[in-house]
């Protein structure tokens, strides 16, 4: 069954992940500088899990919107996402380990659609620039491969590494958007994984 959270206009602190571990969660805010996820440790800030599946060995569904989520210098992946059919939209990602840190940390997901997503330094300072703005990688667990995935608008500029990494990743598609400025590549393929 569906489920809805919505988070009004402010800044919620997190000391911990903020774990959706089930199917079809809908997630949203109020807009992308108006409601604030705040994480305070190290790790992953925001994760959708694959960890329930339902009608068979994947979760399908999930939505969040219209919400910035911020960690810090030992942030790990400010959004991390594994199920299929996912939607992000007007999403505003910032602050995260600019060693390995990563902005929106897809794995294995596939038809997933995420438009309007920024990390981005232009749109928000930041004083921990995440290593890439968008990893796109096969699911660790059930090594499933990342697979036709939707990138509509996404603003990606000034990381400390790759704007995006399409690793165990295909058919892939990106309208309009953009990923410059960053210390790395601004979109870099790894083949043969």
């Amino acid at each position: 069954k569906k489920k809805s959270m919505y988070a009004p206009s402010g800044e919620y602190k997190l000391s911990a992940t903020l774990l959706f571990d089930f199917p079809e969660i809908e997630f949203s805010g109020d807009g992308r500088y108006l409601t604030r996820l705040k994480f305070s440790n190290p790790g992953i800030a925001v994760r959708f899990s694959a960890a329930h599946p339902n009608h068979g060995s994947y979760t399908f569904g999930g939505k969040i919107r219209d919400m910035w989520i911020s960690g810090n210098a030992n942030t790990t992946s400010i959004l991390y996402v594994q199920p299929n059919h996912f939607h992000a939209t007007n999403i505003n990602l910032s602050e995260a380990s600019p060693t390995d840190g990563v902005g929106l940390h897809i794995l294995g997901t596939v038809l997933g659609c995420f438009e309007k997503v920024y990390c981005s330094t232009n749109a928000m300072i930041m004083t921990s620039r995440p290593n890439v703005g968008i990893l796109v990688d096969r699911d660790p667990t059930t090594l499933g491969r990342a697979t036709a995935n939707s990138f509509i608008h996404c603003v990606i500029e000034g990381m400390s590494g790759d704007g995006v990494q399409l690793v165990n990743s295909d058919q892939s598609m990106f309208i309009g958007g953009t990923s410059e400025n960053n210390s790395g590549n601004g979109v870099f393929i790894v083949t043969g994984k």
